[in-house]
């Protein structure tokens, strides 16, 4: 099935008097609330645009457009934007459409090249944009650097206004088949996860430190007190041909894929501890190791937990 033609023609024109496109450019360390470097915005009908830097950013007491009742902003995976707003303290938009979201509820399920982002958006619409590798140099000019001169402002101005341009475009080839009011449900969504994101989840970080210090010896006696009954595992690596070698002694016919190595997922592992019981710790083990991941936890310095939902 096309995109054109997979919401059942329930779309409408734009329900809005003022459709504001936005992208901010942003810093982000493990664990920390966004900072905010530059934003731009662009109303859909008329064109106005407006740019701002952090200074200007941070001496606004809300939004430099209009958020109220008649409007609605739009952008490109919308609680990353929505974060920014948190941040800053401003108040957030009313409505809201994440043309992310919109473009998987018309694509889900359809193969596309170029993927889900902004560019294979943009792509299978046949609309321009610019090169992969000049947008991941932009990205890294933003994220790497403190401090930047003022011409490399106003590079990284441009590039965040082309990402507002290309969601302008991007919202014109959309327009008539997004269901708006279900977009802003899940514009709400977005507002939602937003909030999560901004709140972080709270961390013991006095139990946290000595727990990720002591982790690696604390996984080595987890696997030597199970391991005893097995003996499958080198240090903390699970040992395919010494666990093909306890099944066959055990007389455990486990399942193989179709390359004829054995089936190692966790699937598999749970099917054959309700067949044979005694496998059960060693499922309970690989399920334990790895799922417990301390040492790569991102706690901000307020001691919460962030990371992309």
């Amino acid at each position: 099935m096309s995109i054109a033609n997979r919401n059942g023609g329930r779309a409408a024109a734009i329900p809005f008097r003022r459709v504001w496109c936005i992208d901010f450019e942003f810093k982000q360390s493990p664990g920390e609330r966004p900072w905010s470097v530059c934003l731009v915005a662009r109303e859909y009908f008329t064109g106005h645009r407006i740019r701002k830097w952090r200074g200007d950013l941070t001496a606004l007491r809300n939004a430099p457009f209009d958020v109220g009742p008649d409007a609605v902003a739009v952008a490109f995976v919308a609680q990353a934007e929505l974060s920014c707003f948190m941040s800053l303290g401003w108040q957030l938009p009313e409505n809201v459409v994440c043309l992310f979201a919109e473009h998987r509820v018309l694509t889900n399920g359809l193969i596309l090249p170029c993927g889900n982002g902004l560019l294979g958006a943009l792509a299978c619409r046949g609309l321009a944009h610019i090169d992969a590798g000049e947008k991941e140099a932009m990205r890294r000019l933003v994220l790497d650097n403190d401090s930047w001169t003022h011409q490399q402002q106003q590079e990284i101005i441009q590039y965040c206004e082309s990402d507002v341009d290309a969601s302008v475009a991007l919202l014109g080839a959309m327009s008539r088949e997004i269901d708006w009011p279900r977009a802003l449900l899940r514009g709400k969504s977005t507002a939602a996860v937003a909030a999560q994101q901004h709140a972080g989840v709270p961390i013991d970080t006095v139990l946290h430190q000595p727990l990720a210090m002591s982790w690696d010896r604390l996984k080595l006696r987890l696997v030597h007190d199970v391991d005893e009954d097995f003996g499958v595992y080198d240090g903390a690596a699970f040992k395919v041909d010494r666990f093909a070698a306890w099944t066959a002694a055990n007389g455990i016919a486990w399942p193989r894929l179709p390359s004829g190595r054995l089936a190692l997922d966790d699937d598999t592992f749970k099917q054959q501890a309700l067949r044979h019981p005694r496998t059960r710790p060693l499922r309970e083990l690989r399920n334990t190791l790895g799922k417990l991941r301390l040492t790569g936890l991102a706690v901000g310095a307020d001691g919460r937990n962030r990371c992309s939902l």
